[in-house]
């Protein structure tokens, strides 16, 4: 937790680079820390699959430590003097924060907590299955840093013009970004398209979960562009400070249509011949992220144009 309020303070500030240093190193310091502690060397105890908690939890320390001592020792932040003093809680600043953070962290975990239920319920499936499915969302989770890190860059760019009186400026910061994304997008659409059997031998040597894996990656290779659509638009809304909004798009588009026809889908038979198994989950994930990138895309179009139009109004009126 300290580390996330570490990494927004120094995003907020333009100053991402001290945070992709940081998280490099602690990379790097991950990689040789897990196999001391799996195999036990140099005296360090034999830990098995548990170093993988250890190394990770030392690694988090790690993160938080180094980048609050750059923080405190970088010119750039001096002039905020973040540690000069402490002062008594201001509760209706917090007040502030939670009715901004709440619904941000519900749509955050309406998102993960998709997933995570599929991956339950595909449980029953097999291992072919549960291993396919991992195997895909593992990388598509890897791809999903390249919108992710877009919408926190656009909340960051329109909370600035907007603290700046320029609503225009962020009215185009939204469509630059949201363009941006799209246009990335669709290039990782047609890599993954291309080089889906390639992806999963490097996941799996088994042919079943190489051969299920590449047809569930032309599913998740369809949704990268809704799937960025509505992460960078959710990004640029948050810069808006509306979040409320868009965490009801989320509840209704993740678990309404994602979890809810995915199930439907995947282990009934009430809307096909017979149940389409992990196939109709993804199916639902394609559809659910469309109607959610549909949704929050006319949202954000709707309140830049009309927060624009209102100050306009306002200097003509002045």
């Amino acid at each position: 937790m300290m580390h996330r309020a570490l990494h927004a303070y120094a995003s907020s500030l333009n100053r991402p680079k001290p945070i992709m240093v940081v998280s490099l190193i602690a990379l790097a310091l991950n990689i040789p820390l897990n196999y001391l502690l799996i195999h036990g060397l140099f005296g360090l105890p034999r830990l098995g699959g548990a170093s993988c908690g250890w190394a990770t939890g030392v690694v988090f320390w790690f993160n938080c430590l180094a980048l609050f001592a750059y923080l405190c020792w970088h010119r750039h932040f001096r002039d905020y003097r973040l540690t000069e003093r402490f002062s008594p809680p201001h509760w209706q600043r917090y007040l502030t924060f939670l009715q901004l953070g709440l619904p941000i962290g519900l749509s955050f975990f309406v998102e993960v907590s998709l997933f995570t239920f599929i991956a339950l319920l595909v449980a029953q499936l097999g291992t072919v299955v549960v291993a396919s499915h991992q195997a895909v969302l593992n990388f598509s989770s890897i791809l999903y840093m390249l919108p992710q890190s877009l919408s926190t860059a656009l909340s960051i760019r329109v909370g600035q013009n907007l603290g700046a009186g320029n609503y225009r400026g962020a009215r185009f910061v939204s469509g630059v970004g949201l363009l941006t994304g799209v246009c990335l997008a669709a290039v990782v659409m047609l890599v993954v398209l291309f080089g889906r059997h390639t992806i999963m031998q490097m996941y799996s040597p088994d042919p079943r979960v190489a051969t299920l894996g590449a047809t569930l990656l032309l599913f998740a290779a369809i949704y990268q562009l809704t799937d960025a659509a509505q992460s960078i638009a959710s990004g640029a809304l948050r810069g808006y400070k509306l979040t409320t909004v868009p965490m009801l798009i989320h509840i209704t588009s993740f678990w309404g249509l994602g979890l809810g026809l995915g199930i439907t889908l995947g282990l009934t038979n009430w809307l096909t011949h017979q149940a389409m198994g992990i196939v109709g989950f993804w199916f639902a994930l394609d559809i659910s992220l469309t109607v959610a990138a549909l949704l929050l895309v006319s949202y954000l179009a709707f309140e830049s144009r009309r927060r624009l139009h209102r100050q306009l109004d306002q200097g003509q009126a002045t």
